[in-house]
């Protein structure tokens, strides 16, 4: 009987404690670290609704993902010590892709990094190097054609830019040095 009585107890305690669930407005962050409001600890668990993941020791570790105020996906992807690691998305608030493309140790991954418009059309595409844009970058207009080409050295503009109509002809072209324009033809 008394083993009876002690499983009872224990049954309606578990049932009348409430589960609470995180949510990012019950957080402040300082200094990089997301804490309780009100307490000077970092906060070490679960966060869940328009934002979700796991947060150790006050920074994002493991799958993240947020939401857009109106419940469409925002971004998703992982985090590792507090820093994007691995294979991002972003998205518009049409719940379409805006653009993709992967981190290692918080910084644009070197590879290609596509962008799109709200509509699934390609807006840019080019490579990043050392979290920079590097190279070739192309941007298109929403109906497809090309309607610019840079060339980006650690990020910023360098060399012919060659800008185009919707038609495709050729409109003007751009010489940058450093990010700055030394020649307009």
């Amino acid at each position: 009987m008394k083993n009876l009585s002690l499983t009872f107890c224990l049954t309606i305690a578990a049932l009348a404690s409430p589960v609470w669930s995180q949510t990012i407005d019950d957080f402040v962050e300082r200094d990089g670290k997301y804490y309780l409001k009100f307490t000077d600890e970092s906060f070490s668990g679960k966060v869940e609704g328009e934002v979700q993941g796991i947060l150790n020791d006050g920074v994002w570790d493991g799958k993240y993902i947020e939401y857009w105020d109106n419940g469409q996906l925002f971004q998703k992807g992982n985090y590792k010590q507090g820093k994007k690691e691995g294979f991002w998305e972003y998205y518009n608030d049409n719940g379409k892709v805006r653009s993709k493309g992967n981190y290692k140790d918080g910084k644009k991954e070197d590879g290609l990094w596509e962008e799109n418009r709200g509509n699934d059309k390609l807006f840019s595409k080019g490579n990043y190097k050392d979290g920079k844009r590097e190279g070739l970058w192309e941007y298109y207009y929403e109906n497809g054609q090309l309607s610019g080409k840079y060339i980006y050295k650690d990020g910023i503009e360098e060399g012919l830019v060659e800008f185009f109509n919707k038609d495709g002809t050729l409109q003007q072209t751009v010489t940058y040095k450093n990010g700055v324009i030394v020649d307009l033809e």
